[in-house]
């Protein structure tokens, strides 16, 4: 039970406080580095002071040990006994950060009786920028439609569509002319550059105007823009081979090496020979992402969700010395991701997801974002 001693702007104060303690206790508290909320100790432990007798113990327990043993200090420096067993205060210090500020609170409980003392203090902004960011994936819905999307691509307020059958943009459409018959897993590729546009079909290559709409396509084998050489892919496949033979199906740059996502279904490091030197985790595809607000080679993959049926996975991979860690939380789709493409060196990526359930492909903006 919660007991205050006054009304009016006290009782105010103490629902303030409590609505803070709250609100820290609900707020995960990442590991912090030693002394980050020092310099809220000394206002600390003259609250605490000013709510508990001279000749009472009080124990102090945190998370937080340095700001604990800080605040311990600070009160045998104002002649409070300090005790490391039972005692009859015991005080618990929660600690915690928002984006612009530090907080902590303190619940003193004496004989039952609970009262809460505070100290915010904002966030240097020196502080701010050499913190290590958290990262995290972002889908922004891009296009939706019931028939297959294979590509997409933002023309200013825009959107170029490349499906199996045509390529639509704005209430316009050209229709794909080929002899060729499709693979089941259909792959599909669009290249803007200013007016004109290039789409990549398994063995055929469209190119056309956005204003108005033209399109010539042609049967003909192209290397694709990925980033790694390859020789295209040719008609009947879905996937692509390196000018040494090497089939995959996405690739991603890790400085002057290459990432793989390769026909086994696994991730392969390939050598200065393009060979492969280690395999690491399974993925169905993988593609680098760049231009991030912290160093280092990072890619995202995807592959397949355990424990969710037709429903796929992108994960946020950092290059470590040739190790691939974990750089944030995985994002389960609401479906099977069908495409997975980004020009090299771009921040923003598409995917493509299919929806069994819904019967609808949705493409998406794929971002990194990044908070302090």
């Amino acid at each position: 039970m919660l007991s205050f001693a006054a009304v009016g702007f006290h009782l105010r104060e103490r629902l303030t406080r409590l609505a803070l303690f709250v609100l820290l206790l609900a707020t995960p508290v990442r590991a912090q580095t030693p002394a980050i909320f020092d310099d809220l100790c000394d206002e600390l432990a003259k609250k605490i002071a000013g709510q508990i007798s001279a000749t009472d113990r009080v124990r102090i327990v945190g998370d937080d040990r340095a700001a604990v043993a800080e605040l311990e200090r600070l009160l045998g420096a104002r002649t409070i006994r300090v005790a490391d067993g039972d005692a009859p205060v015991l005080a618990r210090l929660s600690c915690g950060e928002g984006l612009a500020d530090r907080s902590c609170v303190v619940e003193i409980d004496k004989n039952g009786v609970r009262t809460f003392v505070s100290a915010t203090r904002t966030r240097d902004a020196r502080q701010m920028d050499t913190r290590p960011p958290i990262l995290s994936l972002e889908l922004r819905p891009v296009f939706a439609q019931r028939d297959p999307i294979l590509d997409v691509a933002l023309v200013g307020d825009d959107v170029l569509v490349l499906s199996p059958r045509q390529v639509a943009f704005r209430s316009a459409s050209a229709p794909i002319t080929t002899s060729r018959i499709w693979p089941r897993d259909l792959r599909g590729r669009l290249r803007v550059e200013g007016p004109r546009f290039e789409a990549f079909l398994p063995g055929v290559v469209c190119r056309g105007g956005l204003g108005p709409l033209t399109m010539v396509c042609a049967d003909e084998v192209e290397a694709w823009p990925i980033g790694l050489e390859n020789a295209g892919m040719t008609p009947g496949r879905n996937y692509f081979m390196t000018p040494e033979g090497l089939a995959f199906f996405g690739a991603a740059a890790l400085d002057r090496r290459w990432l793989v996502a390769d026909v086994h279904g696994s991730l392969a490091q390939l050598d200065d020979q393009r060979r492969v030197a280690s395999r690491g985790p399974p993925a169905d595809d993988v593609i680098g992402i760049g231009d991030l607000c912290t160093s280092g080679h990072f890619v995202i993959a995807a592959s397949r969700a355990a424990n969710v049926d037709d429903a796929d996975t992108l994960t946020l991979l950092r290059d470590v010395d040739g190790t691939l860690a974990t750089a944030a939380p995985a994002v389960t789709l609401q479906g099977l991701a069908t495409a997975l493409w980004v020009r090299p060196g771009d921040r923003a990526a598409t995917v493509v997801v299919h929806d069994p359930t819904a019967h609808r492909y949705e493409a998406f903006q794929l971002t990194v974002s990044c908070t302090r």
